[in-house]
């Protein structure tokens, strides 16, 4: 999952997409973008989200390194959890794997509580079951609590 709210996020979107190709796989579908009003503690300008599914054959701690690595070499700076970013990519499902580790969870913990998560989601992947709910991104919507705003652009 991409998103970010500082600069002009499209053109970021588009250069991690890139990145992502030549280093850590095959990015086989995207999503549409998606406004969505920011979410966290901190009062910011709204973000822009894009789902993305990758094929990779490099094992998951690996690929977060680099995909950390991809962030930073993009103008990712980490100062406040939850505050404006350039860019930040989530992964939100490795496959069907569960994985808990203190650097990586997957399926990621918060995302069936984020319609930013699951409204681009059901665009790439509106049939695939989370491994622990075992439920569509659909069915998780339809069970959301949270009232943002999330608009396909």
């Amino acid at each position: 999952m991409l998103g970010g709210n500082l600069g002009d996020v499209e053109k970021t979107f588009d250069q991690t997409v890139y990145l992502l190709n030549k280093y850590l796989g095959t990015v086989v579908c995207q999503s549409s973008d998606y406004a969505t009003e920011a979410w966290g503690p901190i009062p910011q300008d709204d973000y822009l989200n894009r789902a993305i599914k990758i094929n990779t054959f490099m094992p998951p701690l690996l690929f977060l390194k680099k995909m950390n690595e991809i962030e930073r070499q993009l103008g990712r700076i980490r100062i406040e959890r939850y505050g404006p970013r350039k860019i930040d990519i989530d992964i939100i499902y490795w496959g069907d794997m569960i994985i808990n580790h203190t650097k990586l969870i997957v399926p990621h913990p918060e995302m069936h509580k984020r319609k930013f998560v699951l409204e681009p989601l059901m665009e790439i992947a509106p049939n695939f079951k989370h491994p622990i709910f075992i439920k569509s991104p659909q069915q998780m919507l339809a069970e959301l609590k949270d009232s943002l705003s999330v608009v396909k652009k």
